[in-house]
């Protein structure tokens, strides 16, 4: 079963360039990033599109983590065209056999907005 694991309405900056994640959200969704590299690359899946894409989860070497999601994410924005102020979310789904991870991710509708 999926688990809900993250919520984001995108920003301007985050349809255009790359998608900033907040720090405190790094050991709830994303892959760890293995010790003494500043990068992890992994596979996300789009449910609504069945199609699979190679999000760049990067961080600082120094200083604060600024931790942001880039690879194939602009693309994925721009086949979406999704634009600022609409929401995403992230799941997780760890296979109990395997013990695998699955990442997906879905747009947030928001239908009770005016």
């Amino acid at each position: 079963m999926a688990q809900f694991v993250y919520w984001k309405q995108l920003t301007r900056s985050d349809v255009k360039y790359k998608l900033t994640v907040a720090t405190g959200s790094l050991d709830q969704f994303f892959p760890s990033i293995p010790e003494g590299q500043t990068s992890q690359i992994f596979r996300v899946l789009d449910e609504e599109c069945n199609t699979e894409w190679n999000f760049k989860l990067a961080v600082r070497k120094n200083g604060p983590l600024k931790p942001t999601v880039g690879g194939q994410w602009i693309k994925f924005c721009k086949m979406r065209g999704f634009q600022e102020g609409q929401g995403i979310i992230f799941f997780k789904e760890r296979n109990e056999a395997t013990g695998q991870i699955k990442y997906k991710i879905r747009p947030f509708y928001n239908f009770f907005s005016t």
